[in-house]
């Protein structure tokens, strides 16, 4: 299996005998975990390319996002979580108070709108 993500390839190898069913719960791993941390993000924003042999093996991957359940979404479509998720992939600290001043002030406001402003007063 290979995945193209940020124009990086990721190569995944298995040995011959076990490789069919190995390869198969690699792929629904890799879906179920994308879709737990960006629910309401489409796989292929994500994952631009993904090759398989045979090809069909990323269908059931491609049919199970077509609707996700809101209630375990969370707050603010669950930015805490993607969050969470940019800041290890870029090599960031996380800041609990970002996560809190989302999910709970922007929530209660209803805002639809990040505004970095809202995190000026955090200390660098």
């Amino acid at each position: 299996m290979i995945l193209t993500v940020a124009d990086k390839l990721y190569s995944f190898l298995t040995p011959e005998e076990n490789g069919t069913q190995e390869v198969d719960n690699m792929v629904m791993a890799l879906g179920l975990a994308i879709r737990n941390i960006f629910p309401t993000v489409p796989l292929t924003h994500i994952i631009r390319k993904v090759d398989v042999v045979p090809a069909k093996r990323i269908q059931q991957l491609h049919e199970g996002e077509c609707g996700c359940d809101k209630r375990s979404v969370g707050p603010c479509g669950g930015f805490s979580t993607q969050y969470a998720c940019m800041c290890d992939y870029h090599g960031m600290p996380y800041r609990d108070e970002v996560s809190w001043d989302v999910d709970t002030i922007y929530l209660s406001h209803d805002t639809r709108e990040l505004s970095l402003r809202d995190f000026d007063h955090l200390d660098q």
